[in-house]
């Protein structure tokens, strides 16, 4: 039996994508897999209008005309309420019914779809064997990327989908139905095994955003300590030599306003000479350390130690301090 779970909880891996979520992000997960799967709500509307008028087109003279009316119209009902659902506006305290209403939703749509193409082939004539198996391919691989955001939902839908389509073989006494039937099952089981893998991507993605953003806030915090306890300040100029946002204590020690130094030259602070020496130091684009450059602010002259790196996008950052 311990051998058996343990297959059962590698298949549900393989097929569903289940990764590990800490609780302190679920929620947060929850939300963006709703947003993922409501977003796109306008192809999965193309793909139902397109689908309504290819057997239209092809069933318009056949006697299963009234079905394919009925279920167009159903069709457009359950895209209504798919686009409606996808402009609410999301409530985290809903979540878990509003997650419930897209599965139940998904798992209907593929109901629906096993049903249509199930009464068509058979009540159609081979002429429309060829479209029939078409359209269904085509639903199967369209359906594991719309509702690729919940695998299991995803599942439900393809299976009842090739159930649908295998059972109208079936019954309607096709020859090569059984051989029809293992190409879908391989076919369900590729798509929902990149489906899964999609999933569990989409899921490490958020996790590894959510840590470096909480390491930004931490290294912003700390920053902020440290300038605020000492005498140093922080620099940064872009691959123009344009400083970017700069602190109250570059501002103190400059004795300019913010607005004058963000944006401005950085060299334009400096004397002469030592500009043109910090120019060739930048040019190099090398780390330095320490060096004691003039500067000239206001009439008056002091002496500012500068220590820089070059950043990825060809600007600089460092640390300065006035050793006047």
């Amino acid at each position: 039996m311990a051998g058996l779970a343990m297959q059962l909880n590698r298949l549900r891996a393989i097929f569903l994508g289940e990764v590990d979520v800490p609780a302190e992000h679920r929620d947060a997960i929850g939300a963006a897999r709703r947003r993922a799967f409501h977003a796109l709500a306008p192809m999965a509307a193309i793909h139902s209008l397109l689908n309504a008028v290819v057997l239209t087109i092809a069933f318009w003279d056949e006697p299963a005309m009234p079905l394919v009316f009925v279920w167009t119209y159903t069709s457009a009902v359950l895209v209504f309420i798919r686009t409606r659902e996808s402009r609410r506006v999301e409530n985290s305290a809903d979540g878990a019914a509003e997650e419930l209403r897209i599965k139940r939703h998904t798992l209907f749509s593929g109901a629906l779809w096993g049903a249509i193409i199930a009464a068509l082939m058979m009540s159609s004539g081979p002429e429309n064997t060829l479209l029939l198996g078409v359209l269904t391919a085509a639903i199967l691989c369209v359906g594991a990327l719309l509702n690729s955001s919940f695998p299991s939902a995803s599942l439900g839908y393809s299976l009842l989908v090739g159930a649908g389509a295998c059972l109208g073989m079936a019954l309607a006494g096709h020859t090569w139905a059984l051989s029809v039937t293992l190409l879908l099952a391989g076919c369900i089981m590729a798509l929902h095994r990149f489906a899964a893998n999609s999933d569990a991507n989409f899921i490490r993605r958020h996790i590894s955003a959510a840590a470096l953003a909480d390491a930004k806030e931490t290294m912003s915090v700390l920053l902020k300590d440290f300038e605020s306890h000492s005498n140093d300040w922080l620099w940064r100029i872009d691959a123009r030599g344009h400083l970017g946002p700069v602190s109250q204590r570059f501002v103190d020690a400059s004795g300019l306003p913010a607005n004058v130094l963000e944006g401005g030259s950085v060299l334009a602070l400096f004397a002469p000479e030592a500009a043109r020496h910090l120019e060739g130091l930048l040019k190099q684009h090398q780390p330095f350390h320490d060096e004691v450059l003039r500067v000239q602010l206001g009439g008056h002259d002091g002496w500012w130690s500068l220590s820089g790196q070059p950043t990825a996008d060809g600007g600089w950052r460092g640390v300065c301090s006035d050793v006047t």
